[in-house]
């Protein structure tokens, strides 16, 4: 057990007990009285616990950790604050936590498996002890006003990091300008905010009408801040285009967003395969503020134009086989075919080890197999389309038509192992991977939904920070993460909403139309 660890234990057992002796701790702690010793003198130094001859008693007019109590005082604002800042976290990152009473919040809740860096003694006492986590603390002098340590030897540690995310609190936001009370609490700061890719200001709005010292930045030089409710109209318009505002889990600055990308199944439609109506309402909504939205699938062309109509997107583009053909109506402007060569000895191999595998091939919007199986026949029930029958060797061996995709499909015992084996085979120009547990999709190696949010920002010339995406599957993820605001249905896998920035309903629960009015129309 490390010392942070043992000091919160026995902070924890002289709030329950009123006063602890060395040789209770001995037995508690499992160690020795020497031990016990130095921590009872490193909390009687930070003023956390009065020693006395053979223990100690709890301070006067001072509550346990400090954290407890200011916990109990959060609002319910700022707790939704701290839960805003948890959605920007993902697994594996490297993160930087501030000083202040919401990251407190914010550590007390965080589940996900990171390595965070800290100066503050309250981060330590909850994180330090966290499975899946691992908790560094930047010691040094201890300042017990704010609870913070400081040795310049210390800080100087952050210069050879690289932070994912780095949260700041702030004491103080008058006229713009982010300041605190302590010289060397800023100087940790400082080197943090250097150090981090993404910085992130968490902080109420009455923090704009008081005064401190010490100063930071200012507010545009964060990537997002987080606060209690919406700033003035004038500071969200100057800080346009340089910082995102979230506030009780929305945006601020709604006209960041300039284009919206979004999956279909189990996204915009229902559990009844169903366009959800609020949707079709929010529309003319969009395209009155000139913000296009793209539909971007698995699916075939025919597949996604009667979506695409019914949501009167008729001249938007679309993105079909996961961006392997995007159409702007029947014009083509981009599109990734997959190597010929690669799908000859792909279509030889599946007729000599995997024969019942239901082979269907996808060029433009013809879709074509070489006989009517049952596979076939349930994919035409779901997608309402015929296919071509016709020999696949002849569609291959055709120079002039390009191939987008191939579905391959069967039991999923078949499938999964057929995918497996393909995995380990050279085909270096073909990606293969599973939309379902039966069907295997075949495209070329660099098309995803992730490259086709890459190109169809650029067609529109958008940066990324611009671009809201909406999923709800794995195959959705990287695209949801790359946007500047990545939204998961509230029907998706956990895995898949930890990579967004957001959550918004359900496919059954109107959460496309949700996450339109409440992030770009509001």
């Amino acid at each position: 057990m490390y010392q942070e660890q043992r000091l919160e234990k026995i902070l924890t057992l002289l709030e329950e007990r009123g006063n602890l002796s060395v040789r209770e701790m001995v037995d508690a702690l499992g160690v020795s009285k020497d031990t016990v010793r130095r921590d009872f003198d490193c909390l009687s130094q930070r003023n956390l616990a009065q020693r006395t001859h053979g223990g100690i008693l709890p301070v006067k007019n001072t509550t346990v950790l400090g954290f407890q109590e200011r916990q109990k005082e959060l609002t319910e604002d700022k707790k939704k604050m701290a839960d805003l800042a948890l959605s920007l976290v993902k697994d594996q990152s490297l993160l930087f936590f501030d000083v202040s009473t919401l990251m407190l919040e914010v550590s007390q809740k965080l589940t996900k498996s990171v390595t965070v860096y800290s100066h503050s003694l309250d981060n330590a006492l909850v994180l330090s002890g966290k499975e899946g986590i691992d908790f560094h603390l930047l010691g040094g002098r201890f300042y017990s006003k704010n609870r913070f340590y400081y040795s310049l030897h210390e800080a100087q540690l952050l210069q050879h990091l690289q932070f994912d995310l780095a949260f700041f609190g702030a004491a103080s936001l008058s006229q713009g300008v982010v300041s605190y009370e302590d010289e060397e609490d800023v100087a940790v700061k400082q080197l943090a905010m250097q150090a981090a890719r993404t910085k992130i200001l968490i902080a109420e709005s009455d923090k704009y009408e008081k005064h401190s010292k010490y100063i930071l930045s200012k507010i545009e030089d964060f990537d997002y801040w987080i606060t209690d409710k919406e700033p003035d109209p004038d500071l969200v318009e100057s800080l346009k285009d340089k910082v995102t505002i979230l506030y009780d889990g929305r945006i601020a600055t709604m006209s960041n967003i300039r284009l919206i990308i979004s999956d279909i199944d189990g996204t915009i439609l229902t559990s009844n395969h169903q366009v959800d109506q609020k949707l079709i309402e929010v529309m003319p909504e969009l395209e009155k503020a000139n913000i296009p939205f793209v539909l971007a699938s698995a699916r075939s062309p025919l597949g996604m134009q009667p979506i695409a109509h019914k949501l009167g997107l008729h001249d938007n583009p679309i993105a079909c086989y996961n961006g392997a053909l995007v159409l702007e109506g029947d014009r083509t402007i981009i599109q990734h075919p997959v190597d010929k060569a690669e799908i000859q000895d792909l279509l030889n191999y599946l007729s000599t080890d995997y024969p019942s595998v239901s082979v269907n091939i996808y060029s433009g919007k013809d879709w074509i197999t070489n006989e009517l199986d049952k596979w076939s026949q349930l994919e035409g029930s779901i997608t309402g389309e015929s296919p071509i029958i016709k020999e696949l060797q002849d569609t291959v061996s055709d120079s002039e038509a390009p191939i987008h995709k191939l579905l391959l499909i069967d039991e999923p015992e078949v499938i999964q192992d057929l995918h497996q084996k393909l995995l380990s085979m050279d085909f270096p120009q073909t990606a293969f991977y599973l939309s379902k547990d039966n069907y295997l999709e075949v495209t070329a190696k660099h098309v995803s939904k992730e490259h086709a949010l890459l190109e169809v920002a650029k067609y529109y010339d958008l940066p990324l920070e611009q671009v809201m995406t909406i999923g709800d599957n794995f195959n959705d993820s990287p695209m949801l993460a790359l946007a500047g605001l990545g939204i998961a249905m509230g029907n998706a896998p956990e895995g898949v909403k930890e990579t967004a920035n957001l959550v918004t309903a359900s496919n059954d629960e109107h959460g496309v139309a949700q996450a339109i009015t409440e992030h770009v129309l509001n």
